[in-house]
């Protein structure tokens, strides 16, 4: 599997199957990466600091962490936002999350190059 060397703070909307299995997969494969937020269909986790995915099986146990509304992981400065449940997107959410995404992509492209 190659490995990525950059830093990369990750948030994560669903943290069922496929957010776990996400997590550990982009873990092996960015070796910087950071989990700083995980939301579920009521509430949001916030830790800047990072979550340890593989020992979390709970996100309400994260006693440090900041608990807001699940709707609140749009506006997570985060490089990676992983929409890993059924979002329920408005088009106002649309277009912060394309803008996210083109940011990231013109930062990617300056860092590789």
């Amino acid at each position: 599997m190659i490995q990525y060397s950059i830093s990369l703070t990750v948030a994560l909307q669903g943290y069922g199957n496929v957010g776990y299995f996400f997590c550990s997969c982009f873990a092996r494969a960015v070796s910087a990466a950071y989990l700083i937020a995980v939301a579920n269909s009521k509430q949001m986790w916030l830790q800047p600091d990072g979550i340890d995915a593989s020992s979390v099986s709970d996100p309400a146990s994260l006693d440090s962490a900041q608990v807001l509304s699940s709707q609140a992981i749009i506006g997570v400065k985060a490089d990676i936002l992983v929409l890993a449940a059924q979002a329920m997107l408005s088009r106002a959410t649309e277009k912060h999350i394309r803008y996210k995404q083109a940011a990231f992509e013109l930062a990617l492209l300056r860092l590789l190059g």
